[in-house]
């Protein structure tokens, strides 16, 4: 599906600067939200073409997000659950040792 956005670069007179922005144009222009950085209206198309290109790489783990930021989210999770089986597992081996 093709990217649809508007780049709008315009003059602001009290501070006498140029300024920009972008404006989704999805639906025909029906949107129209507003957007100063470039990557925030790439996450946001995502909203509307139900993209999601960032794929969980653990292995069983189908799981796939719109954003990068989600996806580093949930890897967390995985990390500390791997991380509480190695504690159960070290603390089993832990008590089995002390019953012998």
């Amino acid at each position: 599906m093709k990217k649809k956005f508007l780049f709008v670069k315009f003059l602001k007179p009290k501070a006498r600067r140029w300024s920009q922005c972008f404006v989704c144009q999805h639906k025909k222009g029906k949107c129209n939200a507003i957007f100063k950085k470039w990557h925030n209206i790439f996450d946001h198309i995502r909203s509307h073409t139900k993209e999601k290109p960032f794929r969980c790489r653990a292995p069983g783990c189908l799981l796939a997000f719109s954003q990068h930021s989600n996806l580093i989210k949930h890897q967390k999770i995985h990390h500390l659950q791997s991380e509480q089986k190695a504690r159960f597992i070290q603390h089993e081996v832990q008590v089995q040792h002390q019953d012998q």
